[in-house]
């Protein structure tokens, strides 16, 4: 199987919606030892990335696609303006 950026957006679109349905469940894992909102911050970051990927992004700029990708996550799940 090659890696392409159409199986990168389905495969991240399949992850957001197990995220999104096992939210509850990871924050509840969490509230042991953290402060139990695990599963909602990476719901939210998860929906930025869908929606980021809702435009397809260039199959030649993968790495620079990945690494926007992964920096839009972290700042939507962590609530932050900047990484």
């Amino acid at each position: 199987m090659t890696l392409t950026v159409d199986t990168l957006i389905v495969w991240m679109n399949k992850f957001a919606d197990k995220i999104e349905t096992n939210k509850q469940y990871l924050s509840d894992l969490d509230t042991p030892i953290g402060d139990g909102d695990h599963g909602f911050n990476m719901d939210r970051g998860m929906k930025a990335v869908e929606e980021k990927l809702s435009t397809k992004p260039s199959e030649k700029k993968g790495k620079t696609n990945t690494q926007k990708t992964g920096k839009i996550f972290l700042k939507n799940k962590n609530n932050r303006k900047n990484y």
